[in-house]
């Protein structure tokens, strides 16, 4: 479970994979507050989907949040109270992005590649696919806190990054041991350091 707090919205962003299993809720998404941490409540009732795999807020608008489940994306613009289905991709969505910069900017990485709504999770496009058989698989997708327009992707198959929103992507050179990417974090402290959690390690 991976979050970062912003003192200037209050706003939390949260990602996460296996979604609070570790608090007793593996197939759902729940809910608390910071003031009351013991409390908690199901905020994922009516999801029509498998396991929640991912969970994504916008900055500074706390009301607008994101899950995937299953093979859908489901959006809720009153701060989780009720959801309703934005996309449905052909794969299993494995995680979830919006941009900080800009709410608008969804990313979903599937089992077949990335997906973007670029209007808040009206319209949905494929906008990567991997070249090679076994290695499409899109398994984390995250932008960058800092530095605007800027997005990276995690595959099976390799690392990629985007500079102007997850429109165009590139495939950025690692090792060979570091190809198959579970995770990717950014330094705070750094703007130009990455993380990469791969099969092989960390680098």
């Amino acid at each position: 479970l991976v979050t970062t707090s912003t003192e200037e919205t209050g706003a939390r962003m949260t990602r996460a994979a296996g979604l609070l299993s570790g608090v007793g809720v593996a197939l759902g998404l729940a809910s608390a507050s910071w003031a009351a941490p013991d409390e908690w409540r199901l905020a994922s009732r009516g999801f029509d989907e498998g396991r929640v795999s991912a969970v994504a807020i916008a900055s500074g608008q706390s009301s607008l949040l994101y899950a995937a489940a299953g093979s859908a994306v489901y959006v809720s613009r009153d701060g989780g109270q009720e959801w309703q289905v934005s996309f449905r991709a052909p794969a299993q969505v494995n995680d979830l992005a919006v941009d900080p910069a800009q709410a608008e900017r969804v990313l979903a990485a599937t089992d077949q590649g990335l997906y973007a709504s670029f209007d808040g999770g009206t319209a949905w496009s494929l906008v990567l696919r991997g070249a090679a058989e076994g290695q499409n698989e899109a398994t984390v997708v995250a932008y960058h806190p800092a530095r605007p327009g800027l997005a990276l992707l995690g595959t099976r198959g390799g690392l990629f990054v985007s500079e102007d929103g997850g429109q165009r992507w590139r495939e950025v050179g690692v090792p060979q041991e570091a190809r198959d990417v579970v995770a990717v974090a950014d330094d705070p402290s750094d703007a130009d350091r990455l993380w990469v959690v791969a099969s092989g390690g960390l680098f």
